[in-house]
């Protein structure tokens, strides 16, 4: 699965990121001091048993996606609040609204999302993931 379409997603829907979303390819473009940043990665895909027709093979299946936040603890603040949890929850929430029930082009299924969790908390800096799934489908005619 292309995920450039949801990096732009993330760009065009998060200001909070100041368009520092990344697809893990593009892990050495990021400078580590700009934060937060976010990155873009699959996690895993899962095929439904095989289905035969005579001239096409038609095959769904699922797809889980991790959208991974590094924040530090003084990057992002909600006015009035001094705690970095504040910020990774703006950071969580805005995540959760770019992606969940939104239909990548030439899906025809909707995203939802599945978790989110801390993944590291080391000298004030949080990564944080959000994981959604997706449905999908491949069909390739038989030659």
């Amino acid at each position: 699965m292309d995920l450039t379409e949801w990096v732009d997603r993330l760009k065009a829907e998060c200001p909070e990121f100041g368009n520092r979303i990344f697809l893990l390819d593009d892990l050495l473009l990021a400078n580590p001091k700009d934060l937060p940043t976010a990155f873009v990665m699959p996690l895993q895909d899962e095929s439904d048993r095989n289905r035969y027709s005579e001239e096409c093979h038609f095959q769904t299946g699922t797809s889980i996606v991790s959208v991974r936040a590094c924040i530090k603890n003084t990057t992002v603040r909600d006015a009035g609040n001094t705690t970095g949890t504040v910020g990774i929850e703006t950071l969580k929430q805005s995540i959760r609204a770019a992606l969940r029930g939104w239909k990548p082009t030439n899906s025809k299924n909707a995203v939802d999302h599945v978790i989110g969790q801390i993944l590291d908390f080391d000298e004030g800096v949080i990564w944080w993931e959000e994981q959604f799934i997706i449905a999908t489908q491949i069909q390739t005619t038989q030659s």
